[in-house]
């Protein structure tokens, strides 16, 4: 597997993955437009538009590695169990990058037995309260298990910052807590993903190609790259998926899971 690591890119001082991943053609409006901004993304580059049957070849190519990842993935899921350690995947990112999908397509052969998936939901008066992690630590996957949480305490971070709910002082001690708390989920033997789909050029494309409209705010991009300056840790990174059609983005999602269980000397 590739080692991962987080670069800005270009002007707009983002972060993205350092390895340039999804360059595809399965994004017709990118292969159209030609090269995007600088940074260690390399450029699209222009081709014609592909006919029906390129595209149908695409698909069964994704397909056909999707069927493959799935597979390793259901493989090495009773090793896990047997291997006491916990697996924690965290996926954020901005709207219309595909989250959803992504769980869909990483639980699809797995045993719900020793699984659990936390999407987005209102605290209850009881975890009002407690400390705001409290609720997260409560649903933390027992050693063995596998926990996937669509919605994180990183997800109550952002909204935060963005709408500024909280002094700015007091925000940033909420970061530094939110590191301890994943270095304790570390140092218990957890095994924490955390990823971050990002869009990449003007639009994003959906798996069929076509634009989907979402184009996420100034602000909101200026709050997401300070959350994950300030959350970036040895012990909990977060990886940077580009994302620029949703295919790719699933494939790739795949991958840094299967290379955080193969870490564990589990293939």
């Amino acid at each position: 597997m590739r080692e991962v690591g987080l670069a800005r890119l270009g002007r707009s001082g983002r972060w993205v993955d350092s390895c340039g991943y999804c360059r595809t053609s399965l994004c017709q409006r990118e292969r159209r437009g030609g090269p995007r901004g600088g940074g260690t993304l390399e450029p699209a580059k222009r081709a014609d538009t592909p006919t029906s049957e390129s595209v149908e070849i695409e698909r069964e190519e994704y397909r056909r590695q999707l069927a493959g990842l799935q597979a390793e993935l259901a493989r090495l899921q009773p090793r896990l169990l047997r291997s006491r350690h916990a697996l924690v995947v965290v996926i954020e990112g901005e709207e219309g990058t595909g989250r959803r999908g992504i769980t869909d397509r990483l639980i699809k052969r797995l045993d719900r037995r020793t699984l659990q998936v936390h999407s987005k939901a209102e605290p209850t008066p009881r975890e009002r309260a407690h400390h705001p992690l409290w609720r997260f630590w409560m649903q933390l996957p027992p050693r063995g298990h596998i926990g996937v949480f669509e919605h994180s305490w990183h997800s109550e971070l952002l909204l935060e910052r963005l709408e500024g709910l909280r002094p700015l002082a007091r925000w940033h001690r909420s970061c530094r807590e939110a590191g301890e708390f994943e270095r304790w989920l570390a140092d218990d033997g957890a095994v924490l993903v955390k990823l971050y789909l990002q869009s990449v050029g003007k639009a994003l494309c959906s798996a069929a190609g076509s634009d989907t409209g979402h184009r996420p705010s100034p602000a909101w991009r200026a709050a997401a790259d300070e959350l994950i300056a300030r959350t970036h840790h040895e012990h909990s990174p977060w990886q940077v998926v580009p994302v620029t059609c949703k295919r790719s983005a699933r494939l790739e999602a795949l991958r840094r899971v299967l290379a955080a269980l193969h870490g564990l000397g589990l293939a």
